[in-house]
């Protein structure tokens, strides 16, 4: 597992998290006080911060889903491999 950490000063300009979707991969958590503010973390408002951060969420988050997307493909399954015929079988039998 991977826990990544980041903070960020109020008066310091926010760097995006996209540029950590590199080192992101599974088993990754990703956490951090970008003192931001969003409504959608049940802040009253959002501010430039919380919408930047958002952004780069969704921008994660589609990363990721396209990487376990890939994984989570049913392989093919060869007409000709007994084992493989084998399954299928037993497959339709359940």
């Amino acid at each position: 597992m991977r826990l990544i950490a980041s903070y960020s000063e109020r008066r310091m300009d926010i760097h995006g998290l996209s540029e950590q979707i590199r080192i992101i991969m599974k088993g990754t958590i990703l956490t951090g006080d970008f003192n931001a503010t969003s409504d959608e973390w049940g802040s009253q408002s959002t501010d430039r911060r919380g919408t930047s951060i958002m952004s780069d969420e969704q921008e994660i988050t589609k990363e990721l889903y396209n990487y376990f997307k890939d994984l989570a493909k049913a392989p093919e399954i060869d007409p000709l491999n007994p084992h493989d015929i084998q399954i299928k079988t037993e497959f339709r039998e359940l």
